[in-house]
């Protein structure tokens, strides 16, 4: 504990408190702790010498130390332990013992009023300190013991002072250290030595002899333990073995068996020569009798026949392969094994059956006089063979009188007393591993005051190995925290950078220990963590590319797409969807197909192109609530989505706004019901009159009336028809304007002659002003626009309101041609739509006025080709304005 105070004392560990002294004031402080440190060190080493009149020097070192290190304790100058304390852990390095010796009493008093100084001066740092103080005021109560009586229970307090101060010093030394890997190994150097030299303390500070005499017993139990091991186990393993060849030849040992005894008896000697072991015996299986058998001058006399008997052979007869154990007979113990002959040949394990076997080999080791006087002689200390009370021994007195004590006293490890004399015993049972029975003891002694001379040699000698166990903990710790510290910290600083974000940093550690393993596997590791870096950014980039790609193309699709996932929620919701419904896709994502696409009469989606489960292209025509609200023909297209295992995963769905083909139909029905009832119109008086002249005879005077009617009802004909075939022209641009000067005058006076000559009951007005720049224009396109507006204000006006046709200047230069009616009007709103193809206010069957719904819709395009424009305006029973806005000749453009 002192050595370790002295060392994080002189390297600084952790983060000193208070306000330390520096400058020379602060080396002053640290040197005379580390001095103090080193005293008690060396007053601690000289006492585990157990030199001569080392009383003296003892107790003035540990006196001199505990003064140096109150003198130089200041609370800033020591660290402060950031890291708490393991609950319930001890280092080993605690175990000081005080020296028992009588010291100066002057030595006793400085080193009590030292410790307690600083003690109290280490106190002053708080919390931090407080065990550094606890620790300097036990060490100076251990050196004041040293004055009180009786010597035995001063040295039993002062031991317990000593221990409570080094382990105090020793926990807060172990939390200084918690905090830098310098730190520990330098803790773990100083447990090492601290370790030893406890040891040797313990060793030395127990003055009784019961220590020594316990583990003097231990010693001589295991000694013991390991004859009565070699006796039961070892012997019998090995006689196996060896018999193991001799069993394989089955045909010779028969031979053997059956042949002469006296030639048997030879050839088991000469095997016998060559094994070592003391006897071989050939067992005939048919009735367990000993045919052969050959043993040693040292095998006691009736071996056969105890083995005749004996449960070996009763279990090789009962059919066992092969059996271990000991006889116990008058001078000693056998151990015996061997098995069955057999004829298989030699593998690894045997065979464990062979039920043709009619013999069996067994080989015997003795443990006799002979063995006993044997490891006597090996042993330090004497050995002897328990057999129901006597039996052999050697190097042991009155072997009966011991075993009789072993007797008495109960247990197999103790001491005894023979006639005064005391003695140290050990005694471990012989077991026959067969029946497991005691067949007998082994019993080694050793006389007790042989322990004095070996507790001194024993105590110098552990001293030595603890010195010598230092130096090299210390030469070790040095090394190994050179090599060591410089690639974990190279490991430190790697980890540092891959935890900023640069995998690709490596150690560069390449030491051949666990250390190197570690540089090398972790740059392995940063080496595979930026490559799979490396592969998930091109994969991220190449999905975020892909995703883009699809986003895109999504984006830029002009029908409607959503995609739901497998639970029906949307996933995916395109700006054209978006539109089409009039949902943000935000808003929409997450939800159930059915809420985010709603249609307007009610029903469920879902139940018209199919749900999540579905495994079927549907397609359908569905009225969506548009972003209005208002219901928009949609064609719907549902189709699943499935993974690579073919499974249904989720469905997409292509929404196509169909409003222009939906229009378009509208309109084509319209139209066809409009030229059909137009058509009918004008055919059924033609067809009327052509019937009456043709099946009566009719007067010359009506016949003409009836021309007039059938050429009235044919021009009204080619009109529908020519407005039909002009407006096909236009659309398919095939018909093209030819531009002249046209005077706006001429051209309108022309239009109402025509009208006046077609409905001489309606009134025609013209208002033309004065000074009209001439048109550059087509005049019979134009004479068509004028004739479609003229006949659709005398459509729609009654026959007692004119109508009127107007022109005059507009901005620009050009010229405004208006055709104006008193007739019904009709909503403002709708004025847009008139110019729109096959369009009609009223488009039923019982309508009140005829058409195509083609003439304004002619008037617009013709406008269009003669770069005009066309507008209309109207109030419902308050008539209409069209106008027709031309550029002048100059500003005409050419075609």
């Amino acid at each position: 504990a002192a050595a370790g105070f002295a060392a994080v004392v002189l390297l600084r560990v952790g983060v000193g408190v208070g306000r330390s002294p520096g400058g020379i004031r602060g080396a002053l402080h640290d040197a005379l702790l580390v001095a103090g440190s080193v005293a008690l060190v060396a007053g601690h080493a000289i006492d585990g010498a157990l030199l001569p009149g080392r009383g003296w020097w003892v107790g003035w070192c540990l006196a001199g130390g505990l003064v140096l290190i109150a003198l130089g304790v200041a609370p800033g100058r020591l660290p402060d332990p950031t890291a708490p304390a393991e609950p319930g852990r001890t280092p080993a390095a605690v175990l000081l013992a005080a020296p028992v010796l009588a010291v100066p009493p002057g030595s006793a008093v400085v080193g009590l009023a030292a410790g307690m100084l600083g003690g109290l001066r280490a106190a002053f740092g708080g919390r931090a300190t407080g065990l550094v103080a606890l620790a300097l005021a036990l060490w100076g109560a251990a050196r004041g013991l040293a004055l009180i009586e009786p010597v035995a229970t001063a040295s039993v307090l002062s031991s317990f002072c000593t221990i409570g101060g080094a382990v105090a010093l020793a926990v807060w030394i172990w939390q200084v250290a918690a905090t830098q890997l310098r730190a520990k190994i330098i803790v773990a150097f100083l447990v090492t030595v601290l370790a030893l030299v406890a040891g040797l303390a313990v060793v030395l500070s127990a003055r009784g002899a019961s220590d020594l005499v316990a583990e003097e017993e231990h010693r001589l139990a295991t000694s013991a333990r390991e004859l009565a091991d070699r006796i039961t186990g070892t012997w019998p393993n090995r006689a196996n073995v060896q018999t193991l060849v001799l069993r394989r030849q089955k045909e010779q040992i028969q031979r053997l068996a059956a042949g002469p005894e006296a030639q048997g008896s030879q050839a088991l000697r000469e095997v016998l020569g060559l094994l070592q072991q003391d006897a071989l015996a050939v067992v005939r299986l048919a009735d367990g009798e000993v045919v052969r058998s050959a043993a040693e001058e040292t095998v006691p006399a009736g071996f056969a026949t105890a083995l005749q008997g004996s449960a070996l052979v009763d279990e090789l007869v009962g059919g066992a392969y092969e059996v271990r154990g000991v006889l116990q007979l008058d001078e000693g113990l056998v151990a015996v094994g061997g098995g069955r002959v057999s004829s298989a040949a030699l593998q690894d394990p045997p065979a464990r059956a062979a039920p043709d076997a009619r013999y069996a080999v067994l080989a015997a080791s003795v443990a006799g006089p002979q063995w006993v006087e044997a490891e006597a002689r090996r042993l330090p200390f004497g050995v002897g063979l328990d057999l129901n009370g006597s039996g052999p021994s050697a190097g042991i007195d009155r072997f009966a009188a011991v075993l009789a004590g072993l007797q008495g006293q109960g247990g197999n490890r103790q001491a005894v007393t023979v006639d005064g004399a005391p003695l140290i015993a050990g005694a471990e049972p012989v077991v026959d591993p067969l029946t497991d029975q005691s067949v007998g003891r082994v019993v080694v002694v050793r006389a007790a005051e042989a322990l004095v001379a070996l507790q001194r040699d024993q105590a110098r000698q552990l001293f030595v190995l603890a010195l010598l166990g230092g130096v090299i903990a210390a030469g070790v710790a040095g090394t190994a925290a050179g090599r060591l510290l410089a690639p974990v910290q190279r490991l430190t600083a790697a980890a540092a950078a891959v935890g900023q974000g640069r995998l690709d940093t490596t150690a560069d550690v390449d030491t051949p220990d666990e250390v190197g393993t570690l540089g090398r596997t972790f740059d392995g590791m940063t080496q595979s963590l930026a490559a799979q870096s490396r592969q998930l950014q091109e994969a991220a980039n190449e999905q975020a590319r892909l995703r883009a790609r699809l986003e895109a193309l999504t984006a830029s699709m002009s029908d409607g797409l959503i995609a739901t996932d497998d639970h029906g929620r949307v996933i995916t919701f395109n700006p054209a969807a978006a539109r089409l419904t009039g949902s943000a896709p935000d808003h929409v994502e997450g939800l159930a197909l059915d809420e985010a696409l709603r249609l307007a009469d009610g029903r469920r989606a879902t139940d018209t192109v199919g749900g999540v489960a579905a495994a079927e292209v549907r397609a359908a025509r569905l009225p969506v609530l548009g972003a209005g609200r208002e219901p928009v023909p949609t064609d719907v297209t549902a189709a699943p989505v499935r993974d690579s295992a073919g499974r249904v995963v989720g469905r997409v769905l292509v929404l196509r706004d169909v409003t222009r083909e939906a229009e378009i139909e509208r309109m084509k029905t319209e139209f066809l019901s409009n030229v059909s009832h137009e058509l009918r119109t004008p055919l059924t008086p033609i067809r009327g009159f052509a019937d009456v002249l043709a099946r009566r005879d009719v007067a010359s005077e009506e016949v003409g009336t009836y021309a007039e009617h059938i050429l009235e009802s044919t021009e009204r004909l080619e009109r529908v028809v020519a407005r039909i075939v002009d407006f096909a022209a236009l659309d398919s641009g095939r018909m093209r304007t030819t531009t002249e000067v046209v005077d706006v005058s001429d051209l309108v006076d022309d239009v109402l002659a025509g009208w006046s000559r077609r409905a001489p009951q309606r009134q025609f007005q013209r208002q033309i002003a004065q000074g009209l720049p001439p048109l550059r224009t087509d005049p019979a396109m134009l004479t068509r626009c004028l004739d479609e507006l003229v006949d659709n204000a005398v459509k729609f006006s009654d026959e007692d309101r004119p109508v009127v046709v107007a022109a005059a200047s507009d901005r620009d230069g050009a010229v405004r041609l208006s055709v104006t009616d008193r007739g019904v009007g009709f909503d403002p709103e709708r004025a847009p739509a008139l110019f729109s193809e096959f369009y009609q206010a009223d488009a039923s069957e019982t309508r009140h006025f005829d058409g195509l719904g083609l003439g304004l819709a002619l008037v617009r395009r013709i406008v269009d080709e003669l770069g005009g424009d066309a507008s209309v305006e109207s109030a419902p029973d308050r008539g209409a304005v069209f106008h027709l806005v031309l550029p002048r000749a100059d500003n005409a453009r050419r075609r």
